[in-house]
């Protein structure tokens, strides 16, 4: 018998003797209409993997052949069930139906694990964590397309994932009262929206609406028609670094909050959600510039508290509750219980060793209901940081637990540019959604690995899940450690000039990683996937790394002398340039063409750069 893959591990999983197989046809009797989502779901796949026809009833006690049977139990909390597999068939018990699309989701896995011959066994299981959900940046260039965001989709219901935010500034939502702004940049749209959040529906899963409401509104302020808005029009200092572009509102000035109603009101409709992130997170240049005078005599966290409450009654108009990034607030412990009881705070922190026990203890002695967001660490690595998205999450999870948190929000961020492609987080996001099902059962790497085998990446020679952890660890092999980047990533967003990046790196660390990679190739091309899109995959990884090897390559170049700069300065451009093509390629397969020239414009000054050097 095959080796059976669950992703997450049940709570409870008992063998019994013998074997089920499903019958060219037969029943699946399901209680009452309410779960005729979940059984429509199970018949088209057990067609889909095994080719068996199958029909669904309401109860039908004397029909012949009932080979799946839904069963409420009342006993089972919300999200519990049991399922139960014996020779002659096959029970789900449940209380509420998202148990029994719970249920249908770990059937799926035992299917596909091993096709028609499933082991009898009987699984008990709930989640730790009653929220657990994903947040996935369309802001930052990338705006996935529909077919990109409804495979998303099913991939955290199988994962039993029962929310999910598109994180929004900027143009890359269609406000109908701000269309000059966005409309060559194709954004989502409400209709797109309305669409998704009826596809996440049925698939118990709460499409949240996400937007910035506070700092990080650079793309608004930087227009004419905003600046004004500005707490520091002219820019700022940040940690010893000017910073010319303002990004925070100015918490005074009501046209701010009426610059926030008028993004609120065109976005919330299209949702049917009852929260909303407002986010009001790195308000960077607050109390620096035009709200100086008042923080100087009530303090930064007053006049913080002051204008998030202003926002909340905003969301409340709106009938919506409202969430936000807790980094801010949280500096200001004594400020935090004065946060209405209706609102839930974001914890945020995606290092090892965050999120900090002493940050949630704040929350919990508050009494402010709050989450714990680690994140898939893919951002600003190209091919992902394994090693760090595996501590972080788990730490997230077990400290989340220890203190009291109401869920778990995995967070995969598109910082400056969002070079990863989509495959890169999936390790992220099945490992997120298992440690906040069950952290006490969900921490094997192998069973993560065996996951992205077997029920992702379709992989007949089964290394496709090895090849992406540990291509996702090659910042191990750098000489040099950089919070939130990896150091070759931050050499090609860096000016081709800029030799500081290179510093205290030798030659043969560079080499170290170019080595490291082109053995992890190898294991690429043996792979062998099945999935629909393996093709695109293989061309996804194919040119992540390359990219990431042409930076190594690059970080040489840098560190070398003008006759070795000479001689490969024509193939570096030409290769460079062939990378160029290849990442527009497989863009535009997944995702809006959006901003998808700025997202590259830092590898096309790369290439000018090489041209000098010729």
């Amino acid at each position: 018998m095959k080796k059976l893959v669950l992703l997450p591990t049940p709570e409870k999983l008992e063998y019994l003797d013998g074997i089920f197989k499903f019958t060219q046809s037969g029943y699946i009797v399901i209680e009452d209409r309410t779960i005729f989502t979940s059984a429509k779901r199970l018949k088209s796949f057990i067609f889909d993997a095994l080719h068996k026809e199958n029909s669904i009833i309401i109860r039908g006690e004397n029909y012949q052949n009932q080979i799946v049977r839904f069963i409420q139990k009342l006993s089972l909390s919300n999200q519990e069930y049991e399922l139960v597999i014996e020779q002659d068939g096959i029970f789900i018990y449940y209380n509420q139906p998202e148990g029994a699309f719970y249920a249908v989701s770990t059937l799926k896995q035992i299917i596909t694990s091993c096709d028609n011959n499933l082991p009898c066994l009987h699984i008990s299981d709930k989640p730790v964590y009653k929220t657990r959900g994903l947040m996935l940046d369309i802001s930052r260039c990338k705006v996935p397309t529909m077919d990109t965001l409804y495979k998303i989709v099913d991939m955290l219901a199988d994962l039993k994932i029962n929310q999910l935010q598109l994180y929004v500034e900027g143009f890359s939502f269609a406000y109908p009262s701000l269309k000059k702004y966005w409309e060559n940049i194709t954004p989502i749209t409400g209709e797109e929206i309305m669409e998704l959040d009826r596809y996440c529906k049925d698939n118990y899963i709460d499409l949240v609406p996400n937007q910035n409401t506070f700092g990080h509104m650079e793309p608004w302020l930087m227009q004419e028609e905003f600046r004004t808005l500005a707490e520091c029009p002219d820019g700022f200092t940040f940690q010893d670094c000017f910073i010319k572009n303002p990004r925070c509102l100015n918490p005074l000035d009501q046209k701010s909050i009426e610059f926030i109603k008028t993004l609120t009101d065109d976005m919330l409709g299209y949702f049917t959600s009852k929260y909303y992130n407002v986010c009001c997170d790195e308000t960077l240049e607050l109390g620096q510039g035009k709200s100086k005078e008042l923080v100087d005599k009530v303090g930064l966290g007053r006049v913080y508290l002051d204008y998030l409450l202003k926002i909340n009654e905003i969301v409340k108009s709106n009938g919506k509750k409202m969430m936000f990034w807790g980094d801010i607030i949280k500096e200001y412990p004594e400020l935090i219980k004065e946060l209405p009881e209706d609102i839930i705070a974001l914890e945020w922190g995606y290092n090892p060793d965050q999120p900090s026990d002493e940050s949630c203890e704040k929350f919990k002695n508050a009494g402010v209901p709050y989450f714990v967001c680690p994140g898939t660490a893919s951002w600003n690595s190209v091919l992902g940081k394994t090693d760090q998205m595996i501590k972080n999450i788990t730490r997230a999870a077990v400290t989340g637990i220890k203190f009291g948190a109401i869920g778990l929000l995995n967070t995969d961020w598109g910082d400056d540019g969002h070079w990863h492609p989509l495959p890169v987080s999936y390790a992220g996001y099945a490992f997120g959604a298992a440690m906040s099902w069950g952290p006490d059962n969900n921490q094997s790497i192998e069973n993560l690995e065996d996951y992205l085998n077997v029920h992702v990446f379709k992989d007949r020679n089964m290394v496709m899940g090895k090849f992406v952890l540990e291509a996702g660890n090659y910042y191990l092999h750098e000489e040099k450690y950089i919070n939130n980047i990896t150091q070759i990533v931050q050499l090609l967003y860096n000016s081709f000039d800029n030799l500081n990046v290179v510093s205290d790196t030798t030659i043969e660390g560079f080499q170290n990683v170019i080595d490291y990679l082109d053995e992890k190739c190898k294991m690429l091309k043996c792979s062998d996937m099945q999935c629909e899109d393996a093709s695109l995959i293989f061309n996804e990884y194919s040119t992540a790394i390359r990219l990431v090897s042409h930076g190594a390559k690059a970080g040489i170049f840098k560190s070398s002398d003008e006759n070795y700069k000479k001689s490969k300065a024509k193939e570096l451009k030409e290769e460079i340039e062939h990378i160029i093509f290849d990442l527009k390629a497989v863009w535009l397969k997944r995702n809006k063409t959006s901003r998808m020239a700025e997202s590259l414009q830092r590898l096309e000054d790369f290439k000018m750069g090489y041209g000098r050097s010729i």
